[in-house]
């Protein structure tokens, strides 16, 4: 159904994306990356705009909330929908939107601000470690061919939640840099979706494994987080009891499952579990020191996801929805000490008759090329379309 329409969605989304990862690689400042990457949110952002959702998804249902949120002032609208189990930020956030009248603009706004926050990630880390345009392609090529873009733009809450959580955990754990504000944005991811909130308590559990650190240090992380979670638990318990209880329907309700969804999962898992080998192999390194908690986050999410393969929700969402975005500098510090190390040798290969060392960069091209390719033809991603003759 609608081939000629999807075939044109996803030749659009890859040669775009095509174009973007090649005027990347041909940059030279870092002013030209970042104009680059700002002008590709703005061109995912105008894809939001246009995308035309089948009536099958989450997208779609919510066109219809909007629609009728738009006839509430907002006392009326807490009134009537307050008592909703399923009530949070996520309908305050469509009442505001149906404000407006134009309901395309929730996918326009998920997208900026997603989009916004993990391009921050990817340009900050490029900047400190100068990293060339080349690996800025290849791990933008990367995160793209995960399939989250329709789940940005098709699932709203969820990708919005885990795109700031990601942000603030960057900001915090590389650049050392905390600020109220970030309260406030964990505070939204918490509450927009039940998968951030999880997320959230990893994240704050992590620093506490991270050998790095002093005990002492450790410790005193321990009774914070303590502390935090009584607090939660007192002012938030029943919020807190429908995210177990949320997770809990999707351990034993089997709610959706895809072959090919697995297949492109598996593949991405395997990439990231690349380069967390490839981290163990240049652990000293100091460039690959600096990202210790993110290391530790990336390889817990590998971790949990083996053990929930069978649920494919929980599955996708630890492979494709987060785990990219904390790989993403990373990835790119592994790409740029490859390269910086076949220029000091000379070489790239190791001399041996019966054995050839297989170059990382281009295992890492030729794996997301195989994930966009399997995207298009078999994903998420197919059922891409910007119009309906």
């Amino acid at each position: 159904m609608f081939i000629f329409e999807r075939l044109v969605g996803v030749a659009t989304y890859a040669s775009i994306l095509v174009f973007v990862c090649l005027s990347l690689a041909m940059t030279k400042t870092v002013k030209q990356q970042r104009r680059i990457l700002f002008l590709y949110t703005m061109i995912l952002a105008l894809m939001a705009y246009f995308y035309v959702p089948p009536e099958t998804s989450d997208i779609y249902r919510i066109y219809r909330s909007i629609e009728a949120f738009q006839k509430y002032s907002f006392n009326s609208f807490l009134k009537t929908f307050s008592q909703n189990p399923n009530f949070g930020l996520g309908y305050i956030l469509y009442w505001l939107v149906g404000q407006t009248g134009i309901p395309k603009l929730l996918p326009v706004l998920t997208a900026l601000i997603c989009y916004s926050c993990i391009f921050y990630i990817i340009h900050a880390s490029a900047v400190k470690n100068q990293i060339s345009g080349k690996n800025i392609a290849i791990a933008l090529l990367f995160y793209m061919t995960t399939e989250t873009f329709l789940s940005i733009i098709g699932g709203i809450r969820c990708m919005l939640g885990v795109s700031l959580l990601a942000f603030c955990f960057y900001r915090e754990s590389v650049e050392k840099r905390y600020s109220v504000f970030h309260l406030l944005l964990y505070a939204f991811s918490f509450f927009i979706h039940s998968f951030s909130a999880l997320l959230i308590a990893l994240r704050f559990f992590v620093p506490i494994l991270n050998a790095k650190k002093s005990i002492l240090v450790r410790t005193m992380h321990a009774l914070v987080l303590s502390v935090g979670i009584f607090f939660v638990l007192q002012y938030f318990g029943e919020y807190v009891e429908s995210v177990f209880l949320r997770a809990e329907g999707y351990l034993e309700g089997n709610e959706y499952s895809y072959f090919w969804g697995y297949i492109i999962d598996v593949g991405a898992w395997c990439a990231l579990f690349s380069v967390v080998l490839q981290v163990v192999r240049k652990r000293k390194q100091e460039n690959i020191l600096q990202y210790n908690t993110l290391t530790i986050f990336l390889s817990l999410c590998l971790i949990i996801a083996v053990f929930f393969y069978y649920e494919y929700t929980i599955f996708t969402r630890l492979i494709l929805h987060i785990s990219p975005i904390v790989c993403l500098p990373i990835l790119m510090s592994v790409l740029q000490n490859n390269d910086d190390a076949k220029a000091n040798s000379g070489s790239n290969t190791k001399k041996s008759w019966f054995y050839r060392e297989v170059d990382f960069n281009v295992f890492f091209i030729c794996i997301s090329l195989m994930l966009l390719f399997l995207s298009c033809a078999r994903g998420e991603t197919s059922s891409l379309k910007f119009f309906v003759l």
